[in-house]
């Protein structure tokens, strides 16, 4: 009888718990320019964070412009704003599938602009988000992320033997830049 009661339980737990699960629609290069305002390289310069009353604490990365695919209206930098961080009386909130970045990293950002705050969301979160590698034998500038499949030739290989397995950042670049010409041409 204590078995059965337990599995019915663990049932009512499993289905509840994936009830309150969260997904974010899957795109690729193709969806993020369509669905993005702008996209930039960028360098992060600062980290802060924010907890107004009334607010969920937010995490806020000041990134300066460094070049730009597309998209207007944006100076000489961007502040991408991100829930969670510290919430006060020591207690942090933590939101998974966030993207983190560190001071000094240079990134390749798809951004949603909210121009009534002034901040940034990268498109799909994570997705939106492209890491840029320097090749430890070349020195070339690539781009990788970990959710989006990058369909371009690669400067190397994804074998493991060290070498890049993303398209160069001029590559891409380019790539993005032309994909964004053609959505245009269809408006």
């Amino acid at each position: 009888m204590n078995q059965r009661i337990l599995a019915i339980i663990t049932g009512v737990l499993l289905t509840i718990s994936t009830g309150w699960s969260a997904s974010v629609l899957k795109m690729d290069i193709d969806d993020l320019t369509q669905r993005s305002d702008i996209a930039i390289v960028g360098k992060v310069q600062s980290i802060s964070h924010a907890n107004e009353s009334g607010r969920y604490p937010e995490t806020l990365f000041r990134v300066q412009i460094l070049e730009t695919f597309y998209g207007e209206g944006v100076s000489n930098e961007v502040i991408i704003c991100l829930p969670g961080g510290p919430a006060g009386n020591g207690l942090t909130t933590y939101v998974p599938g966030m993207p983190k970045f560190k001071v000094d990293e240079k990134v390749a950002l798809f951004l949603v602009l909210d121009e009534d705050r002034g901040v940034a969301v990268p498109t799909g979160l994570e997705q939106g988000v492209f890491r840029v590698k320097v090749h430890p034998e070349t020195e070339e500038e690539y781009v990788v992320n970990q959710t989006v499949d990058i369909k371009m030739n690669s400067i190397g290989s994804s074998e493991g033997d060290g070498k890049a397995n993303g398209p160069s950042l001029t590559e891409f670049g380019k790539n993005v830049k032309q994909k964004a010409e053609k959505l245009k041409q269809k408006k």
